[in-house]
C-alpha cells in the first residue's frame, strides 16, 4: 500500500487568489464547476466548453453553440488540467474540515451528466492508491483523523475539560427510490429501509447501520466492502454508470466532560459514599456527508436492454428533477427574503428528504457540478451551469450542532453570568457610595468647625470694635471732671 501523507490539521493552503484558505473566510454555499478533458473518442469534436480564471475564486465559463455564447460564474472553477489535489486546494475542502471539527454540519455533493467524472471527484482511482490519485472520500478521512490526533496531542485548554473523540459513519444507496444499506451484508432486494422523521422535523433512516471507527486503515475496510455493492452499469454515454445516489455519513462526536474541582476532591475519598459523582459532560454531534449522486441521462439515448434498466433512468432523472425543484423553491424564496413565501418540496423524493439539512439549512454546502467539454453533451452542460448558478443562490444558515439541555444549560450560565455582573457592579456602586458619605461627613465636619472658628472670629472682631468707643467715654468724662 502507498504511503499516505494525511493533510496538515493546522497548516494552511492557498486558494487560486493566493490567500490563506485556512485563514479565509469561507462562504456557507459553494459551488465549483469541474470540466473533465476530452475521451479519446471526443478528441475530434469542436469542444464546447472553455474556461478563464477571473479575480480572486471566481471564473467565467462560456458555452458556445455556433455563434451563441453563456457566461457563467462560480466560486472556483477547474478546467481538464487540474488534479484531484486542485480540487482540495481551490474548492477549500481544508477549510470545510475545520468547520466540521468545529462543530458544523458540512456537505458535498457532485452534479452532473453521466459521464462527466463526478465519481472520479468523489472516490479517485481507490483507496489504496497514491494520494495524489485520491478523492474527496478519502482525503477527507485522511484529514478528519490528523485533526482528531492533533486535538489529543493538544493540551486542554481549559484544563478541566477532557474531551472524547469518537467517529462513527454510514453507507447507504438510494436506488429506484428505495434506500438500502451499504453497510449490510445483506442482499440488495425488497423495499429496502424506511424513511423516517423525528420531532425536530428532520429526516433518517430507520435500520441503517452505523460503525465507530479508529483509523483510516478501519474505515477504508469497511468502505471498500459498500462500494462494491453500488450499483453499476454500462451505458452508452459511461462504461462504467451509477445506477444510485450514495451518501457517506461521517459522524464526529466530541464528548466533553467538565471536571470540577470539587468532583476531583470527593473522587480522591475513595471510601466516601459519594465518591463516584458522575461529571458533567456535553456532547456535540457534527456530521460530513458526502454525496455522490447519479448522472442525468435521456432516456432516448441510455442503452437500457430491459425495462428494469429504462426503470432505473426514469427513477433517476425523476429524483433529479425533484432537487432542481427544491434548488429554484429555495432560490426564489432568497431572493424575496421570506423564508415563508415558497414551499420547497422536500418529502417528493428521499433524495432531497435526507438533504434538507444541507441545501437551504444549517450546513456548509459545497456544490461540485461536473462537466463534459464535448459537443455532443453541450446541451446538458449547459443544463447543468444553469442549475448550478441558481444553486450559489441559496443561503444557508450554518450553526454549530450543540444539544438542545446545552443550549439551556448555556442560557442559564449566561444569565447567570450576567448576574454575577450585575451583583459586582452594584457592590462597586455601593462601595463608591460609602467612600462619598466617608467624603461628605469629613467635609460637613470641617464645615462645622470653620462654622464654629468663624463665630469665634465674629466675637472677637465685635469685642475688638467695642474697646476704642468705650476709651474715648472715658476720656471725655476726664475732661469734663476736671476742675475749673
Amino acid at each position: 500500500m502507498p504511503p499516505r501523507h494525511a493533510p496538515s490539521a493546522t497548516g494552511s493552503r492557498t486558494s487560486l487568489s493566493g490567500e490563506s484558505v485556512a485563514s479565509s473566510r469561507i462562504p456557507a454555499v459553494q459551488v465549483c464547476a469541474r470540466i473533465r478533458p476530452l475521451l479519446q473518442g471526443e478528441a475530434v469534436q469542436r469542444q464546447a466548453l472553455h474556461c478563464k480564471a477571473g479575480r480572486g475564486d471566481t471564473v467565467t465559463v462560456r458555452y458556445a453553440e455556433a455563434s451563441k455564447e453563456k457566461q457563467f460564474r462560480f466560486d472556483t472553477v477547474l478546467g481538464p488540467d487540474a488534479d484531484q489535489d486542485a480540487v482540495w486546494e481551490h474548492a477549500r475542502l481544508n477549510s470545510l474540515m475545520e468547520q466540521l471539527v468545529s462543530g458544523f454540519h458540512v456537505t458535498v455533493f457532485a452534479y452532473g451528466q453521466t459521464g462527466t467524472g463526478k465519481t472520479h471527484t468523489m472516490e479517485g482511482s481507490g483507496c489504496d492508491c497514491a494520494m495524489q490519485d485520491r478523492g474527496i472520500v478519502a482525503r477527507a478521512v485522511e484529514d478528519l483523523f490528523a485533526r482528531i490526533e492533533a486535538l489529543r496531542r493538544a493540551p486542554a485548554v481549559p484544563s478541566h475539560v477532557q474531551d472524547e473523540l469518537t467517529v462513527r459513519f454510514s453507507f447507504s444507496q438510494i436506488y429506484n427510490e428505495r434506500i438500502y444499506d451499504l453497510l449490510s451484508t445483506e442482499p440488495i432486494t425488497g423495499t429496502g429501509l424506511r424513511l423516517r422523521e423525528d420531532p425536530s422535523r428532520q429526516f433518517f433512516v430507520e435500520g441503517l447501520s452505523e460503525f465507530e471507527c479508529e483509523s483510516p486503515d478501519q474505515f477504508f475496510q469497511f468502505y471498500r466492502r459498500g462500494i462494491q455493492r453500488k450499483q453499476m452499469a454500462m451505458t452508452t454515454m459511461n462504461a462504467a454508470s451509477s445506477r444510485s445516489h450514495t451518501m457517506l455519513t461521517l459522524s464526529l462526536v466530541r464528548r466533553s466532560v467538565l471536571v470540577s474541582s470539587a468532583d476531583e476532591e470527593t473522587a480522591s475519598v475513595s471510601s466516601s459514599a459519594n465518591s463516584h459523582r458522575a461529571p458533567v459532560a456535553r456532547q456535540v454531534i457534527s456530521r460530513l456527508t458526502l454525496v455522490d449522486l447519479c448522472g442525468s441521462e435521456r432516456t432516448s439515448t441510455s442503452s437500457e436492454v430491459s425495462a428494469a434498466r429504462f426503470q432505473e433512468t426514469v427513477n433517476i432523472n425523476k429524483s433529479l428533477s425533484v432537487l432542481r425543484k427544491v434548488v429554484t423553491a429555495l432560490t426564489r424564496r432568497s431572493s424575496s427574503g421570506n423564508r415563508c413565501s415558497e414551499h420547497v418540496p422536500y418529502r417528493e423524493s428521499k433524495l432531497t428528504a435526507l438533504l434538507q439539512h444541507a441545501i437551504g439549512g444549517n450546513s456548509y454546502l459545497l456544490m461540485l457540478a461536473c462537466l463534459s467539454p464535448s459537443q455532443q453533451s453541450a446541451d446538458e452542460s449547459l443544463n447543468t451551469l444553469q442549475y448550478a448558478s441558481q444553486a450559489a443562490q441559496i443561503k444557508n444558515e450554518p450553526m454549530p450542532n450543540t444539544d438542545p439541555k446545552d443550549l439551556m444549560i448555556d442560557g442559564l450560565n449566561q444569565n447567570l453570568l450576567a448576574a454575577r455582573n450585575r451583583i459586582e457592579a452594584l457592590e462597586q456602586e455601593a462601595r463608591l457610595h460609602e467612600v462619598q458619605q466617608e467624603r461628605i461627613a469629613k467635609v460637613a465636619a470641617r464645615v462645622a468647625s470653620l462654622t464654629n472658628e468663624s463665630g469665634t472670629a465674629r466675637i472677637r472682631i465685635e469685642a475688638l470694635e467695642k474697646r476704642p468707643v468705650c476709651m474715648r467715654c472715658s476720656k471725655v468724662w476726664l475732661r469734663g471732671s476736671k476742675p475749673g
